[in-house]
């Protein structure tokens, strides 16, 4: 080795082919909730490998582009999603990932409210569905969607394309552990100048598919929103089984953060 090389003359004559290197893909979690219920949205492949297997949106990092710049281009080619916050959830580099070559994955997390949630499939997607998370306490799951002919399609882990039911798992395990101390829920609301106990309550349930109690949920946004002035109560009321419910909305002079 030559010491006294500087570094420009170094990357001069440095083999960027020294190496082999691998492939570098984004994978996305669409989450959204419906009443007490978590929903996620797939894509239907178009080709090999997997072909036809259901599997999370994403797609291949491009030379002129950042990971996160790639997962916002492939959920909107794949989707047509767009204008949505993203988490990064994980990096998945197991070397038999990806039956094509070495290829290493980096997931992010998208929370949409169900009402803002507009999706058609494109780029190489089949189908583009949302299916119902039915999951356990130690976030083993399957995925259930009901057909144009009323019958269910389920999912399991051998349906799925590639190594997208343990990236799942994961999302759905962060997604129960962020819940307890972060405002995430909030970033599921249809309004966040509008919005009910009950409603945010709804979204709780879904995300730890389990029913809080009513008394104990209250407590806890009392203690750890209301009270700090992250919510506040508005004037209006809503009817909510029979009886008026008071609404809230986000503190205007706070911002909301969802990946704090």
């Amino acid at each position: 080795m030559n010491t006294q090389q500087t570094e420009k003359e170094f990357l001069k004559t440095y083999n960027p082919n020294k190496y082999e290197r691998p492939s570098v893909t984004s994978d996305i979690l669409v989450f959204t909730t419906f009443k007490d219920e978590l929903y996620l949205l797939m894509i239907q492949r178009k080709s090999h490998p997997y072909k036809d297997r259901w599997a999370i949106p994403g797609g291949f990092v491009s030379m002129d582009e950042t990971a996160k710049e790639a997962a916002i281009r492939e959920l909107y080619e794949e989707t047509s999603v767009k204008d949505v916050c993203l988490e990064q959830l994980y990096t998945f580099s197991k070397v038999d990932r990806d039956p094509r070559m070495r290829v290493i994955s980096i997931a992010y997390i998208v929370m949409v409210p169900f009402e803002k949630l507009k999706f058609k499939s494109g780029d190489d997607a089949k189908n583009a569905k949302l299916f119902l998370v039915n999951a356990m306490p130690d976030a083993e799951f399957e995925l259930i969607s009901k057909n144009e002919d009323e019958s269910t399609s389920i999912l399991q882990e051998k349906d799925l394309a590639f190594d997208h039911y343990e990236i799942i798992k994961m999302a759905i395990k962060r997604l129960r552990g962020k819940i307890k101390y972060s405002n995430i829920a909030f970033s599921f609301l249809k309004d966040l100048d509008d919005f009910t106990l009950t409603e945010l309550r709804n979204i709780y349930d879904a995300i730890n598919s389990q029913k809080a109690d009513v008394g104990n949920f209250r407590r806890f946004i009392k203690r750890e929103y209301e009270q700090n002035g992250f919510i506040v109560q508005t004037d209006l009321k809503r009817i909510e089984r029979g009886r008026p419910a008071t609404t809230y909305k986000w503190a205007k002079e706070r911002s909301l953060i969802f990946d704090e």
